[in-house]
C-alpha cells in the first residue's frame, strides 16, 4: 500500500466520527482524571495522544512509534496538538523492549499494525491479509526502566504492541515495583508473544488488579491506589484470554 493511501485509511479509522476503539476513547476523561504524564505505546497516528491532550492540563505526553510511515504523520499531529493544548508532547522513534539497543521490527506496509514478530493474522479477513507484506526494519529499542525507572514515574501507560507485551513488561520491573502507574494494555494471543493469561499473571505478581474495560483491553491498577471504577467494570477472571479475538 502506498504511503499516502495508508495514511488516508488510518485517518478514517482513527479520526472519524466513530473511530476505532470509540468505547474506550469515550471513557478517557474518567480514566485519565488527574493524570499529568501519559505514555502512548504504540501510538500509530496518535488517537490516544490526541484525546489525552484534550484532557491533561499542563501535562506531558510521550508517544512511541516504530513504523516510519506512521511516525512521520504522528510527529506532525503531536506538534499541532501540543501547540493547541499547551501540553508538552514528545514523539519517539523506538520500540519498547526488555533492554535497549537495536532490534528488528516487522512492518506490514499496510493499515495492519506491525510488531516485533510476524504472525498469521488469523483474526483478519483474507482480503486484509493479502495486503500485508511483512518487512524487516531495524529500529532503536528502549526499555521502560531506562526511560522511567527513576522517580517520579508516569501516572498512566497505554500499551498496544501486538503481542510484544511480555518483552516490554520484562523491561519495566523497577517501574512496576514503584506501583504508582496505571496501565491500559490490549491483550493478544499471537504465536511468539505472551498469552493474555501470562500478562495478567505477571501483573498480578507485581500486585496489580486487572479490570477488563472492553473486550481484550485490561486496566491494571496497583493494589493500594484508589480504584477508578469500583464496580463499573468486572474483574478479569482466569478465562479472559478466551475472550481475546487477536
Amino acid at each position: 500500500m502506498e504511503d499516502e493511501a495508508l495514511i488516508s485509511v488510518l485517518i478514517r479509522a482513527y479520526f472519524s466520527d466513530h473511530p476505532d476503539e470509540e468505547d474506550i476513547l469515550r471513557r478517557l476523561p474518567e480514566i485519565l482524571a488527574g493524570v499529568r504524564h501519559f505514555v502512548d505505546i504504540v501510538a500509530s497516528l496518535g488517537p490516544y495522544s490526541l484525546h489525552a491532550s484534550r484532557i491533561l492540563r499542563g501535562g506531558r505526553i510521550d508517544a512511541f512509534e516504530a513504523d516510519p510511515v506512521r511516525l512521520a504523520r504522528l510527529r506532525e499531529n503531536c506538534a499541532r496538538w501540543s501547540e493547541a493544548s499547551g501540553n508538552v508532547m514528545s514523539v519517539h522513534h523506538a520500540a519498547i523492549a526488555r533492554t535497549g539497543g537495536k532490534l528488528t521490527f516487522y512492518s506490514t506496509q499496510s493499515n495492519v499494525s506491525g510488531g516485533l514478530f510476524p504472525n498469521p493474522l488469523k483474526h483478519l479477513d483474507e482480503k486484509t491479509r493479502t495486503n500485508v507484506s511483512w518487512t524487516k526494519i531495524e529500529v532503536t529499542a528502549v526499555s521502560l526502566d531506562e526511560l522511567y525507572g527513576a522517580w517520579p514515574p508516569p501516572q498512566f501507560i497505554k500499551m498496544d504492541i501486538e503481542g510484544g507485551e511480555g518483552e516490554a513488561l520484562q523491561g519495566a520491573v523497577r517501574l512496576l515495583r514503584q506501583r504508582q502507574t496505571r496501565w491500559l494494555i490490549e491483550l493478544h494471543a499471537f504465536e511468539g508473544g505472551w498469552s493474555p493469561k501470562q500478562v495478567i499473571d505477571y501483573m498480578r505478581s507485581h500486585r496489580y488488579q486487572a479490570d477488563e474495560i472492553a473486550p481484550g483491553r485490561v486496566l491494571f491498577t496497583p493494589i493500594g491506589l484508589p480504584a477508578l471504577f469500583k464496580s463499573k467494570f468486572r474483574s478479569v477472571g482466569p478465562r479472559v484470554w478466551h475472550l481475546v479475538a487477536r
